[in-house]
């Protein structure tokens, strides 16, 4: 579900960002903008290069040991460190958005 749902929501942050960026008559010069693409960049690096594949190795490990497999257990740790990465970058992005420091 990651994949199909998550992954394609964040790759259309982008191009809607850009629109809001346009349509409100805003710079991409602006240092928050910047900050907060520089944020998503990041955030799609880290779900593609770190959550994604953490949480495919821990899919498979449930399904060939079980829940309680030391393997799925590891995995899982893996995968919440990953989640508490991308949540912090998001909250980020957020706070950038609302609060638009000079």
């Amino acid at each position: 579900m990651d994949d199909w749902l998550a992954t394609p929501a964040y790759v259309l942050l982008l191009p809607t960002g850009a629109a809001m960026v346009a349509i409100g008559g805003l710079s991409f010069r602006l240092h928050w903008i910047q900050w907060a693409m520089g944020l998503w960049v990041l955030a799609v690096l880290c779900g593609a290069f770190g959550y994604s594949p953490a949480l495919r190795a821990q899919i498979r490990a449930v399904d060939g040991e079980g829940v309680g497999s030391p393997a799925a257990r590891r995995l899982a740790v893996r995968g919440y460190v990953w989640s508490a990465i991308l949540g912090v970058m998001v909250v980020a992005i957020l706070v950038l958005m609302v609060f638009k420091p000079a």
